[in-house]
């Protein structure tokens, strides 16, 4: 590990290259863990070249320019008020030093309206997070996945993040 600083920048479609390069280099535990099954590059790079980049939100973690996006975050609008399926995805090899926490942070601060979240998988970062900031997390029952209740006052109490922050990794 060594002291760098990530740029925190919301994602834009011109960035959906850097997002294909990140997924590409997720393993095939970790696709199916993101989108509950495994998907081959092809699928990976066809679901990131779809994406609405209107209906949903994305922020990311950037490193040196030679080595680009390395953490996203995306908040999908799920057509229920206030609800959003929250994904977040960190590079293999920079995973368990706050990158998602970081993500999270800024999402929340950035999307205030934001009462519920839904994700495919308990995943410990998810149960963490809950945990520190005493959400609800229930199994979604018969469409599977997790639903997250937000404390409204918790949001609230997240600082604004963005621009760079300096982190170890």
């Amino acid at each position: 590990m060594w002291p760098s600083t990530l740029e925190l920048q919301r994602l834009q479609p011109a960035h959906a290259h850097a997002l294909q390069v990140l997924m590409l280099s997720l393993s095939r535990a970790d696709r199916h863990a993101r989108f509950g099954h495994a998907l081959d590059d092809a699928a990976l790079c066809a679901w990131v070249e779809a994406l609405d980049w209107q209906t949903q939100r994305a922020w990311g973690l950037w490193a040196a320019p030679d080595v680009g996006l390395v953490a996203a975050l995306h908040l999908f609008d799920m057509g229920q008020a206030r609800s959003h399926e929250l994904a977040v995805v960190v590079h293999p090899r920079l995973r368990r030093r706050g990158l998602a926490r970081l993500l999270l942070q800024a999402a929340l601060a950035q999307a205030p309206e934001v009462s519920r979240l839904w994700c495919a998988h308990a995943h410990p970062f998810i149960r963490a997070e809950c945990a520190h900031h005493g959400w609800s997390l229930r199994h979604a029952g018969p469409q599977g996945g997790f639903e997250i209740g937000l404390r409204p006052d918790s949001t609230a109490q997240v600082p604004p993040l963005a621009g760079p922050v300096k982190c170890r990794v």
